[in-house]
């Protein structure tokens, strides 16, 4: 009967002091449960670690199973929590605590902190209220961590990405700025050769008029030539009188027929001479056609390059004629043509 009085006299005393200082009772002794939770998982751990070394190579399954009843997770997570918290936590055999923040943790939460490097966890507890916040929260929490921390690593991966960007671009710039110097250069260049070669080119084109000039006179002279004989169309007196003193120095018969094929003789030369004056007509006008082209191509500012070989392949083609027409005076008079020949000679001196 005394016992049902002390009992009822306890529930009475209970129920005096209040639903807030029971539930604060309550509540201290779940955080005392959870800490010595924590602390005991990590003396487990530290005993795991030190039998993990003792046990047989491939027997430590076996081991946890059959002697401590511990799957393989529950004690890989007790000796993580031992490396990670071991020498920081309070321990049941003594052994202060040097953060007490870390030491406040219960065992879920602590566990979840792993996933935190140790340099930055301590800060992490500290400025986020692990502590006081539920283990739902705490998930949500190192999710946007970690997608924080993906985030900044995307970000540094991209800012490295602009920076390679834009030394590659400076390099581009510089290369581009270097090319541009040496296109400059090489326009200037282009520019100085250009002028040369129009002064060339003019010079060329003055010595082509003296040319034609000469050219003219020729034509001039041979017309003049071709006019006296034709109003003279007789045999030089000259021609006459060498061959008679040729057919003197013959024998007396066939005399007239050796003068004869004399005079027809001269006749060829004097037909040779015309046709001569008529291919330098040609040739004269020919090359008059060729001058007012090439004037046409210096005025209209042709490329230089274009112009002189224009000028090359025109030169080639009234280098072969003038071959030719050599060739046909050659045949007719040697003389003259040994003239021409020593004529040519010293223009293609006088280019060198």
């Amino acid at each position: 009967m005394s016992n049902e009085v002390a009992n009822q006299e306890v529930m009475q005393l209970d129920f005096n002091r209040g639903i807030e200082t029971v539930t604060s009772e309550i509540c201290t002794i779940k955080r005392q449960m959870q800490l010595i939770s924590l602390q005991c998982a990590i003396e487990i751990g530290r005993r795991l670690i030190e039998a993990k070394a003792m046990v047989p190579y491939g027997e430590w399954g076996t081991y946890l199973k059959e002697q401590v009843d511990f799957s393989q997770s529950t004690a890989d997570n007790m000796m993580k929590l031992a490396k990670e918290y071991g020498s920081e936590q309070f321990t049941i055999f003594g052994a202060f605590s040097d953060s007490q923040t870390l030491g406040n943790l219960p065992y879920t939460k602590a566990l979840k902190l792993l996933a935190i490097p140790f340099d930055e966890r301590e800060n992490f507890v500290k400025e986020n209220d692990v502590e006081g916040m539920s283990t739902r929260e705490l998930d949500k929490l190192l999710k946007e961590r970690d997608e924080a921390r993906r985030q900044l690593q995307d970000t540094d991966a991209k800012l490295d990405s602009v920076q390679r960007e834009l030394a590659a671009s400076k390099d581009a710039q510089t290369a581009l700025a270097q090319r541009l110097a040496k296109a400059q250069a090489d326009v200037k260049a282009a520019d100085d050769e250009a002028v040369q070669n129009e002064r060339a080119l003019k010079e060329e084109i003055e010595a082509l008029k003296a040319d034609l000039e000469k050219k003219k006179e020729a034509e001039k002279k041979a017309k003049e030539k071709l006019k006296a004989l034709k109003e003279n169309p007789e045999v030089p007196q000259e021609v006459i009188d060498r061959m008679k003193t040729e057919a003197e120095a013959t024998a007396k018969e066939g005399a007239k027929a050796e003068a004869e094929k004399a005079i027809n003789e001269a006749l060829e030369k004097q037909r040779s001479a015309e046709q001569a004056v008529k291919e330098a007509e040609k040739q004269a006008e020919i090359a008059a056609q060729r001058l007012e082209a090439l004037e046409k191509q210096v005025r209209a500012a042709s490329p230089e390059v274009t112009e002189f070989k224009l000028y090359f392949e025109r030169v080639q083609e009234d280098w072969n004629r003038m071959q030719g027409a050599l060739l046909k005076v050659q045949g007719n008079d040697p003389d003259t043509a040994e003239k021409l020949r020593s004529a040519v000679k010293a223009v293609l001196e006088g280019w060198k």
